[in-house]
C-alpha cells in the first residue's frame, strides 16, 4: 500500500521484508522508518502495511507486530526520527488513523471479551471483539465522547475547536501520558476492519457475525462483499451504513 502525505512531498510504502519506507519527491531519497521483527501470520494484514499521516505531514501512525504477536501502535516523529509506542502488547491494536484536525488518533483493538462455549471442541469463541479507540492527543483539552448534560453546547464547541484546528497549524502532540488518555468511542463493539477518518466522521468496514478471513480476502480484498461501510458522525454519535456488500474501500483526498 502507498500513501501520499497531505502536502504531495512525500511517498510512504512499505515492503515484503516488513519495513515500511518514506519516499522524498524532491529529493529522491528513500528512507527505512521501522522494521517488523515479527510475522502475524493470521491472513488479515500484511506485517506492516497498516500506516497513515497526520494532517501536516510531520508524523506517521502505524501497527506493527509485537513479541506476543498482539499488534500495537506506534507513532514516528518525521523530524526528529523518534519512534513512540502509544499502545502495549496486552490487547490486539490496528488499524490507526488521524483525524482530519489531527487532534485524536483513531484505531481498532481487540478488547471485547465475551466468550462462548464450543461443546463439541470444548473450545471458548470470541465474537464480535473489535472496539473502536480514540487517543486524546492534547493534554487540558475535553475527554472525546464525554457526556455533559448539555449536547447543543457540546456541538457546538465541537464545530468551533474543527474550525480552528483547521486552519493548516502544525499537529501539536503531548507524548507525556499519551498512553493513559485511550478512551472507546461510543460504537457497540463487532468484527471491524480499515478504519479512517474525514471531516467530522469516522468510516469503517463491519462484517455481520463471526468469521475468520480467508485468502481470497487478503489477497483480494476487493473480491469480497461481505462488509458492510459503515459511516459514524463524530458530533451527533450516530452510526449507519453507508454501502453495504463492499470488501475495499478508499477516502478522498478532499475527504
Amino acid at each position: 500500500r502507498r500513501r501520499w502525505s497531505p502536502d504531495g512531498k512525500k511517498l510512504l510504502f512499505g515492503d515484503k521484508d516488513y519495513c515500511v519506507y518514506i519516499a522524498d519527491v524532491a529529493s529522491k531519497k528513500v528512507e527505512k522508518i521501522d522494521r517488523c521483527d515479527y510475522q502475524k501470520d493470521n491472513e488479515i494484514f500484511w506485517e506492516v502495511s497498516d500506516y497513515q499521516w497526520s494532517p501536516d505531514s510531520r508524523w506517521i501512525v502505524y501497527s506493527k507486530t509485537n513479541e506476543n504477536l498482539n499488534s500495537g501502535i506506534y507513532l514516528c516523529n518525521l523530524e526528529t526520527k523518534k519512534i513512540h509506542e502509544l499502545t502495549d502488547d496486552r490487547y490486539d491494536s490496528y488499524s490507526p488513523c488521524f483525524d482530519t484536525e489531527g487532534k485524536h488518533i483513531y484505531f481498532l483493538s481487540l478488547r471485547n471479551f465475551t466468550p462462548v462455549l464450543d461443546p463439541f471442541m470444548d473450545n471458548n469463541v470470541n465474537a464480535d471483539m473489535s472496539c473502536v479507540m480514540v487517543m486524546q492527543l492534547r493534554t487540558g483539552e475535553k475527554t472525546p465522547f464525554e457526556e455533559t448534560g448539555d449536547d447543543d453546547d457540546d456541538k457546538g464547541a465541537a464545530k468551533s475547536d474543527t474550525a480552528k484546528a483547521g486552519e493548516g497549524a502544525p499537529v501539536r502532540i503531548d507524548l507525556d501520558g499519551l498512553k493513559d488518555r485511550v478512551f472507546r468511542v461510543p460504537i457497540p463493539p463487532g468484527t471491524y476492519k480499515m478504519l479512517s477518518a474525514y471531516k467530522g466522521h469516522i468510516a469503517y468496514l463491519a462484517r455481520k457475525g463471526f468469521g475468520f478471513p480467508g485468502l481470497d480476502e487478503f489477497f483480494n480484498p476487493k473480491g469480497v462483499d461481505y462488509y458492510d461501510l459503515h459511516t459514524f458522525d463524530v458530533e451527533e454519535k450516530t452510526d449507519k451504513v453507508a454501502i453495504a456488500g463492499v470488501g475495499y474501500y478508499t477516502v478522498s483526498g478532499s475527504g
